[in-house]
């Protein structure tokens, strides 16, 4: 089960939408590589890099040749999504008893998912929560790609996609919420056939799932993207033995305010003494607490799993 053959046939199921979905990201340019980086060091702000994102003077161009395309691109995401679950079912049946038609797949894999009687392939299991999630959009747009596919009840109103089923459900979709849609299935396909979920792509699926939460309903995780803005905090120690950091938050809310084009940031404080680097710590916003002042300790066990480097 979900081996290498396995695989193989997962890429030839997936191979034409991928390919598409992947090509009209990368022209569109929707999601950022890389936001700038913000250095603080006392209460002075400064812009340390500008946006990697590729930007042209013909973009624009580009996105009116695009925008007519949201059908498509909603059809090949489902179709993704419709793929991956066909396949994860097929690995876990030995034999087939009919061809299964999109509401067979749906009720067979939430059947098995529910009684755990579903295995899942590496590395997704063991976050059955981004399957589930995946269950969730799978059922619900079930008849909005019929609806696009076979009906033709669709509009895209400049970068709006509109599409509503025969229950008189109707979804909008803007750009991002569309091209997350479309991330969503091939990020899963490249963890699947790679077997592997590095934290960048973790982050990454998360936060494309957070912005289809209103289709699944499932909760946020409320998580920066990957790309998200690097929030440099250079501190000098105010004790040492052992050596103690305070943060002043309010520098961190005003450098972060700064950067609009994204939802949360990585905050790397990087704590000095005498002009040496002691300890260092990359810290994601959500997991960055509520103060006024954020004390650090080279040896505090607070943020562990974040310290790069310590005395």
């Amino acid at each position: 089960m979900f081996d290498q053959q396995a695989r193989a046939r997962l890429r030839d199921k997936l191979d034409y939408e991928r390919w598409v979905l992947n090509e009209l990201e990368d022209e569109h340019d929707v999601f950022p590589d890389e936001l700038n980086d913000t250095i603080i060091k006392g209460d002075d702000l400064t812009i340390h890099a500008e946006v990697s994102a590729s930007l042209s003077i013909s973009q624009g161009h580009v996105d009116e040749v695009i925008e007519p395309l949201y059908p498509l691109i909603f059809a090949a995401s489902y179709k993704s999504l419709d793929m991956i679950i066909e396949w994860i079912l097929e690995e876990n049946r030995e034999t087939y008893e009919h061809q299964w038609n999109y509401s067979d797949k749906h009720s067979d894999s939430c059947e098995m998912f529910y009684t755990e009687e579903l295995q899942l392939p590496e590395p997704l299991n063991g976050h059955e929560d981004i399957f589930e999630r995946l269950l969730y959009l799978y059922g619900d747009l079930m008849d909005h790609r019929h609806a696009v596919v076979h009906r033709h009840e669709f509009n895209v109103e400049g970068s709006t996609f509109r599409v509503e089923d025969e229950d008189n459900v109707r979804y909008e979709f803007d750009t991002a919420q569309l091209f997350s849609l479309a991330k969503v299935g091939t990020l899963l396909a490249d963890i699947i056939l790679n077997e592997n979920l590095s934290e960048n792509e973790e982050r990454g699926i998360k936060w494309h799932l957070d912005n289809l939460n209103f289709i699944h309903g499932q909760g946020t995780y409320d998580i920066a993207p990957p790309w998200a803005q690097t929030i440099e905090y250079r501190a000098e120690a105010i004790a040492v033995e052992p050596y103690r950091w305070e943060i002043t938050m309010d520098a961190v809310q005003r450098a972060d305010s700064s950067s609009p084009e994204t939802e949360g940031y990585f905050l790397r404080i990087v704590g000095n003494h005498e002009g040496d680097t002691v300890s260092e710590w990359i810290i994601p916003s959500e997991a960055v607490p509520d103060r006024d002042t954020l004390e650090l300790e080279g040896d505090s066990s607070e943020f562990e799993e974040y310290q790069l480097g310590a005395s």
